[in-house]
């Protein structure tokens, strides 16, 4: 872990992007992260939800429009923020429980400086989605998901040239030593 903190005070991040499967502990992280860095969080969803509706579900009907919306509302918060956490996903879950795995100009577009890459053991997720949404997932593809999201995360890496680290969310973080200003 000593490397992913030494490689946030290297740099001025103006925005991370952290991904993971609903119930990999992103939202959670997220925050921890942002109290120590005094940067502004938002998912992706909820930047989307400005201009549509998401299924409680979490299934994707229209994953090109929404990643349109998600580019628009994004620029904007770039405007109002120096420093952004996002967080969302490099692949969805479309209608069929197909895989969605979105395009390089999304990405593009979000222009991360580093890209952090949330993963847990599939039966806590399990656990803890039944637990919050009321909803029971299949183990099966929860980690079939998860492992797509980690090869997504990797390849975007590469592709943009934008450094990622992958972290468990039952691991502790110090975040103390953080700083934005």
């Amino acid at each position: 872990m000593k490397m992913f903190k030494d490689d946030l005070m290297k740099k001025d991040f103006e925005l991370i992007f952290v991904s993971g499967v609903h119930g990999s502990g992103k939202t959670t992280f997220c925050k921890k992260l942002s109290n120590a860095t005094n940067a502004k969080h938002y998912s992706a969803s909820e930047l989307i939800r400005r201009k549509t509706e998401t299924r409680i579900d979490k299934v994707v009907t229209s994953a090109l429009e929404n990643q349109e919306i998600l580019k628009i509302e994004l620029a904007a918060e770039r405007k109002a923020h120096k420093h952004l956490i996002i967080d969302g996903h490099f692949c969805l879950q479309g209608k069929e429980s197909n895989i969605i795995t979105l395009g390089a100009e999304t990405f593009e577009a979000i222009n991360a400086d580093l890209f952090i890459c949330m993963y847990e053991d599939p039966q806590t997720i399990a656990s803890r989605l039944k637990e919050r949404d009321g909803i029971a997932h299949n183990l099966s593809f929860i980690a079939n998901m998860q492992a797509e999201e980690i090869k997504q995360c990797k390849i975007m890496s590469k592709k943009l040239e934008t450094p990622y680290q992958l972290v468990q969310s039952s691991s502790s973080f110090d975040f103390s030593t953080f700083d934005f200003d």
